[in-house]
């Protein structure tokens, strides 16, 4: 009895206390804690009063805290808030929730798997912010896994060295040009480097592949003088031209990207590397590359030897930006270039806080 008096006296007090502070909603955990150890001595009709009153308001205070806490952590479903509030929900014997086994089921999936339920989330609640975040997330973690099969080199629609190097008559060097099909050159394209089909322009009218095949062929050539292969009076008007072209013919944009791919594998002229460059930063400016060509760009990005960590990052990140923000309505004129390349890092933190390189 000397016991449940004692505890009496606490009660007393908690039971006076503002239990929205936290050190009072643990002072009367504790006391009921201690009264529950004691549950082999018998308690008095007024003790036992004075326990359950304490009880009711502990469960009340408890459900309106954790509650709060499982509606939040199940909002972005981030593994350690969970982790967190599992904990406490386990410590304050809280089980009345029926989402505590969702959250045990959470804690025990994969990071990826997670990754998609977070995504799942976020589009069920309009929350485009986090779904890109989280979609973002999940393709930096799918390049983390498969990236070293995304070989550009390998890309499935590429024609073979071999069928290349036929498509004009070439008296010699027919081996040279299919063994350089890939490699920088400062001639003209035979033909194109994918095999390019009948297609619509963005604006629905039809185009046949040889008058595609001959797009491919004008972008190469304005690419050279871009580049200072090749003499030009007007580079920039040039560039403009293969801008275009990305917006106006969408099934060219894997020919544009892997002809400046092309040029900048073995090239020895700096000069040359950095405008290459530069114009794969004014590219994704304009235009996203197709779903099928994305992962091919990123990886070949992140395998650069001639660019810096940050200019991959600021290239990955541009990728990201185009693919969720969409092409431009219309290309950049040629006195907007160079203030392209020079803002090129100004992109929102969104798009570079996930990658990985």
């Amino acid at each position: 009895m000397v016991e449940w008096n004692r505890l009496a006296d606490l009660f007393k007090q908690a039971l006076e206390m503002d239990l929205s502070k936290d050190e009072h909603f643990e002072f009367l955990f504790s006391v009921i804690s201690q009264a529950e150890r004691i549950d082999d001595l018998i308690p008095t009709d007024a003790h036992e009063e004075q326990y359950n009153e304490a009880m009711a308001l502990f469960k009340k205070w408890r459900a309106d805290k954790l509650v709060t806490m499982i509606d939040s952590a199940m909002i972005d479903m981030e593994r350690n808030v969970l982790r967190s509030v599992f904990i406490e929900c386990s410590r304050l014997h809280f089980t009345e929730d029926d989402r505590l086994s969702e959250i045990q089921e959470l804690l025990g999936i994969s990071d990826e798997e997670l990754l998609k339920r977070q995504y799942k989330r976020a589009v069920q609640l309009n929350n485009e912010t986090r779904a890109i975040d989280r979609e973002i997330k999940l393709k930096e973690f799918y390049l983390g896994v498969h990236g070293q099969i995304m070989t550009w080199t390998q890309f499935p629609q590429l024609r073979q060295p071999a069928e290349f190097a036929a498509a004009k008559f070439l008296p010699i060097g027919r081996k040279d040009v299919a063994a350089g099909m890939l490699q920088y050159t400062r001639s003209l394209l035979p033909t194109s480097l994918t095999r390019l089909g009948n297609c619509t322009k963005s604006d629905g009218t039809a185009v046949q592949a040889k008058d595609m095949v001959k797009h491919a062929t004008r972008s190469f050539k304005a690419l050279l003088c871009w580049m200072g292969d090749r003499k030009s009076s007007h580079p920039n008007e040039l560039v403009v031209e293969i801008l275009s072209k990305g917006l106006e013919y969408p099934t060219l944009r894997s020919e544009i990207f892997l002809q400046i791919m092309k040029q900048i594998s073995n090239n020895k002229s700096q000069s040359s590397i950095s405008r290459g460059w530069n114009l794969l930063v004014l590219c994704l400016k304009t235009f996203k590359p197709l779903p099928s060509f994305e992962n091919y760009l990123h990886v070949f990005i992140r395998n650069a030897t001639t660019i810096t960590y940050q200019d991959k990052v600021t290239l990955c990140a541009s990728i990201y930006e185009r693919v969720y923000k969409g092409d431009l309505e219309t290309s950049p004129s040629p006195n907007e270039l160079e203030d392209i390349i020079d803002l090129k890092d100004t992109i929102d933190n969104i798009y570079t806080q996930h990658i990985e390189i």
